[in-house]
């Protein structure tokens, strides 16, 4: 198994690594897969004036991109539909909830229409648009349908016996103690960075909240201080 697709396998939770069909085709704009396809790419090809990328690095960044290029060109015709988020008409792989999907790791997530949603461009007029929802959001790993939006499940399988720690968003595993993750210090709550720009889209306390509850930096530093009592708990 290659960098690259160790990557998939350990944020993206396909199940065979190397099958593209993790997240489906790509939906486009704001593709939540490209998105954290640019993030480990950005993160392995940084420079500055005294550290420049290793050889190793480089070649691990052009084996993301060659996989972010086949998961791109998956878009077909065939996938297009109106998208719920946007309200444009483009490729979109986000299906409607069903039972179990809950618990089922990786992006994208389960979405569900709320009754008393108002469309995007509403939003977008009132941001940060307290009180207000989308007329279609996803659900966080973890969460259901509820009357007013996703909440959270009463139980469900154990497949994380180790305690890891997780994307709250995505459910992905967060291990490598270089990544870049950012914690919700008002619930303690890990995110990739790309899920916490999804949570503060749809969700309106995260839309609202003050820049400086949220803490970024690499995992290993986060866990750290959560270890000493300063950070998770």
């Amino acid at each position: 198994m290659n960098f690259a697709e160790r990557f998939i396998y350990d944020h993206l939770n396909v199940r065979q690594a190397g099958v593209l069909e993790f997240a489906g085709p790509c939906t486009g704009k704001g593709c939540d897969t490209c998105m954290h396809f640019n993030e480990k790419i950005s993160e392995l090809t940084q420079s500055s004036e005294t550290k420049k990328p290793k050889p190793s690095q480089l070649a691990k960044a052009k084996q993301l991109r060659s996989l972010k290029k086949k998961h791109r060109s998956a878009r077909t015709a065939s996938n297009l539909r109106n998208c719920p988020f946007c309200e444009g008409f483009h490729p979109i792989t986000a299906a409607e909830y069903s039972l179990g999907d809950e618990f089922r790791r990786g992006l994208p997530r389960p979405t569900m229409e709320v009754e008393d949603g108002v469309s995007k461009r509403v939003i977008d007029e009132n941001w940060p648009a307290k009180g207000m929802t989308h007329k279609r959001v996803p659900i966080p790993f973890g969460d259901v349908p509820g009357e007013d939006g996703p909440e959270t499940a009463r139980s469900g399988p154990n497949d994380n016996p180790e305690g890891k720690d997780e994307c709250r968003w995505c459910g992905g595993f967060i291990t490598d103690p270089g990544e870049t993750v950012t914690k919700w210090k008002e619930t303690s709550e890990l995110f990739h960075p790309g899920c916490l720009r999804s949570l503060r889209t749809f969700c309106s306390g995260a839309r609202r909240a003050p820049e400086d509850t949220f803490e970024s930096g690499p995992y290993s530093e986060l866990r750290k201080n959560a270890e000493e009592g300063t950070g998770l708990s």
